[in-house]
């Protein structure tokens, strides 16, 4: 009997494709499921993100997983974790294939470790920045920063860095009833106490300065392990944002009163008042603290997106429309820095022999497991009752 994929505990060992072996359970969301899997032709360890069952049968929340994931996969950036692969397993399960991260996550990290001073806490602020700054300047909202969606990567000489993960996973959770809606599991769909005051009243309406917000919540957590709305729960936390002033950090640490001014700002309810950009803002981060993270500072022009543009003219990601029969590697950009290359997974990517670097991508449409569309239905019993009423018709006519 072969592993059941809609059960977490039962899918370890299922093969997805003849392609890879599911090793052990990483985590389990509202939306989706994480494995650690090992690839059977020589991938090396990855990621694995299966939808969850209850959404297969969602047509709207399987299409824009995979709108999601083609987004995602044209990121190509240090500090964003990268989607290498998005394909159907067996029973028609939608699944994701990730770069397999060494670390903990943020929220993880913060648990187990006093809160961070401002120098340590600073660079992986910076590190986050830079992915949204990329992904701003294609375009593209997260809408979902807070410390679970933040990986701390630790790397062999012990420094840290950080990537952040689930770039579109916001819409998709708007197809599958919105933020904050629970899932039959009774886990919930996105988290009230990171929403700035515009994307609690309209989550489809906020721009980037709503991730801009989202960060400087976990930024000021970093450095006191307390929210600026108060430690009740999330909910309590979505009304004191609505309603309240965020409390100032120095009534939480008198030692960092120093911060009072940047965080008045960047937890500013109206968007107009914060900062500009992810690049103003960690500017001003690296002039607070100076030193090292100066240095991390990241300028215009450094950062690339998968097209190759510069961190501030980064354009849109390429529009794909796969075939039923699936995408070749020459439907997808071609030039993929080293520098982005995937962190930790023992494999290379692949030089297609004229300096550009490929990532290995299969893609299969939603449409090819789908039912006939209601605009084909509806045509055709338009067609079916032109054709009744046209017969009617000759026949009263009839001598």
């Amino acid at each position: 009997m072969s592993p059941d994929l809609s059960v977490p505990g039962e899918a370890i060992g299922a093969v997805l494709g003849g392609r890879y072996r599911l090793l052990r359970l990483i985590g389990e969301g509202g939306l989706a499921t994480v494995y650690e899997a090992e690839g059977l032709l020589g991938q090396g360890l990855r990621a694995i993100k299966l939808l969850q069952p209850q959404f297969l049968s969602n047509r709207r929340v399987v299409e824009r997983f995979y709108a999601e994931a083609r987004t995602c996969h044209a990121l190509r950036h240090p500090n964003i974790v990268a989607v290498l692969e998005f394909d159907y397993a067996q029973d028609n399960v939608p699944y994701l294939v990730m770069e397999l991260l060494v670390g903990l996550s943020l929220e993880d990290h913060l648990r187990a470790n006093p809160p961070l001073s401002p120098s340590d806490a600073a660079p992986l602020v910076i590190d986050a920045l830079a992915a949204l700054s990329v992904a701003h300047a294609a375009g593209i909202i997260h809408r979902d920063i807070k410390p679970p969606n933040l990986f701390v990567v630790t790397a062999p000489d012990g420094s840290r860095s950080l990537k952040v993960l689930d770039f579109g996973i916001a819409k998709v959770m708007d197809e599958a009833g919105g933020m904050s809606r629970k899932t039959r599991t009774g886990a919930v769909l996105g988290t009230p106490g990171y929403m700035s005051a515009e994307q609690l009243k309209d989550a489809k309406s906020c721009d980037f300065r709503s991730d801009l917000w989202s960060l400087a919540v976990v930024f000021y957590e970093m450095l006191t392990h307390r929210h600026p709305y108060g430690d009740d729960d999330q909910m309590a936390r979505a009304v004191g944002i609505l309603r309240d002033p965020p409390r100032p950090i120095h009534e939480v640490a008198p030692q960092l009163a120093a911060w009072n001014e940047f965080f008045c700002q960047a937890l500013a309810r109206a968007p107009a008042d914060r900062m500009p950009s992810a690049h103003a803002m960690a500017e001003q981060i690296a002039k607070l603290v100076g030193g090292a993270s100066r240095e991390r500072l990241f300028k215009p022009g450094t950062a690339r997106s998968s097209d190759g543009a510069a961190d501030g003219t980064v354009s849109a990601p390429h529009a794909v429309k796969p075939s039923r029969g699936g995408a070749t590697l020459s439907s997808f950009p071609t030039t993929v820095y080293a520098d982005t290359a995937v962190a930790g997974s023992g494999a290379a990517p692949w030089n297609n022999g004229s300096g550009g670097y490929v990532p290995s991508i299969q893609v299969v449409t939603a449409a090819a497991h789908e039912p006939l569309s209601v605009v084909w239905w509806l045509a055709l019993l338009i067609g079916l009752g032109s054709f009744a009423s046209g017969g009617l018709l000759g026949y009263l006519l009839a001598p």
